[in-house]
């Protein structure tokens, strides 16, 4: 599989013949392209896209306009046969070849800069490593823009990387500092991502069984480093209300609620709130250049009342539909789509449900079905 970007597409190949045709030959599997379809829930987690911050600076971008322009004037000219034009287009060649030139200079004080930050991402925190930086960024051939597009790029990943490890260490928060100080600001482009990070933080913290108060105390101070206030988590929610809410749950401590509509008398409800099951359906087809796609993406299967009960998940539409917990053989929640993965034991394709809050959803699911 290829992800090319929250909201873009998703790419997946067969690897596998199709039907035989005739003897020898076989009818190539088409590309699958997964398409967003945005039939989810709003979700509280909303990633955003590193490249979005990516200057660009490809060389290639400045050929046409620095070198292409002053070669066309300089052969116009010498074709008029005219001394006045050649000598005029002789100056456009020879200025044109000096844009080039501070064109290449500033390819190569971009990838002097950009290669002093990512020193400091692969190798730690180095004091000089950041006067380097800082000294490169500095450089007149930059400009403002391309310098702040880049500070704003290495600030995403190096929150990624928080991220990715688990573990967040002062170098990495003085790191996040230095840039925010070299910036002047903390854009909104920085402050979508620290956020992004933090809730990622959180969350892993919350799935893990020894995660407890004293662990409580250190996001806190975290978030507090990070300059995010106690909304960070969104949903207008606080950090240590959701925390405890999923740390109630993981342990048994379960939030009865009464139903707005009639269940079983031997049930009990923990969760009720609108909620949609999802189906995967291929919403067109095509063929180009001698291949054949497909394009899939999710669609709204049934739309209701969402409710959890000490027996089952259960979806109240035009009618009922429900998955029992013990049938339940594993549960998986995608914060990005807000949505809550159901496989059932003998099935092959996962019941999907997206709900607004899709993480408490499927932290209950998971404790009252064992998965």
């Amino acid at each position: 599989y290829v992800h090319a970007g929250r909201r873009g597409l998703y790419y997946r190949k067969s690897l596998g013949g199709g039907a035989a045709r005739s003897p020898g030959r076989t009818q190539p599997e088409p590309y699958v392209l997964y398409e967003r379809t945005d039939v989810t829930f709003a979700s509280d987690v909303d990633r955003f896209d590193p490249d979005a911050a990516t200057p660009n600076t490809s060389l290639g971008n400045w050929m046409l306009p620095v070198f292409g322009f002053p070669i066309t004037a300089f052969l116009v000219g010498a074709m008029l046969d005219d001394p006045v034009n050649v000598i005029l287009a002789w100056g456009g060649f020879a200025l044109g070849v000096l844009f080039l030139v501070l064109a290449l200079l500033r390819f190569i004080a971009y990838r002097l800069f950009t290669s002093a930050l990512n020193r400091l991402l692969k190798r730690g925190w180095s004091e000089q490593d950041w006067a380097r930086a800082a000294e490169r960024s500095e450089s007149a051939l930059l400009g403002d823009k391309i310098t702040r597009s880049t500070f704003e790029r290495t600030y995403v990943h190096a929150c990624q990387s928080m991220v990715a490890d688990g573990v967040v260490d002062d170098d990495e928060i003085r790191f996040l500092h230095k840039v925010e100080s070299a910036v002047g600001t903390v854009t909104p482009v920085m402050h979508s991502s620290k956020s992004d990070a933090f809730r990622g933080l959180v969350f892993a913290a919350a799935t893990d069984p020894e995660f407890d108060e004293a662990d409580e105390g250190i996001l806190d101070e975290l978030r507090d480093q990070l300059g995010l206030d106690a909304e960070a988590l969104g949903a207008g929610t606080t950090l240590r209300e959701r925390l405890k809410r999923l740390r109630a749950i993981r342990s048994g401590e379960l939030p009865v609620v009464r139903p707005s509509v009639p269940i079983q008398k031997s049930e009990t409800c923990y969760y009720e709130g609108v909620g949609r099951f999802l189906k995967e359906k291929q919403l067109q087809s095509f063929q180009r250049d001698g291949v054949r796609y497909k394009v899939r993406g999710l669609a709204i299967d049934k739309e209701g009342l969402l409710l959890i009960t000490n027996k089952r998940t259960l979806l109240v539409h035009s009618g009922t539909s429900s998955v029992r917990h013990d049938k339940v053989f594993d549960v998986e929640v995608d914060l990005d789509e807000n949505m809550v993965s159901i496989t059932k034991d003998g099935s092959q394709t996962p019941t999907l449900i997206t709900t607004p809050d899709a993480l408490e959803a499927g932290a209950l699911i998971a404790r009252l079905s064992g998965a």
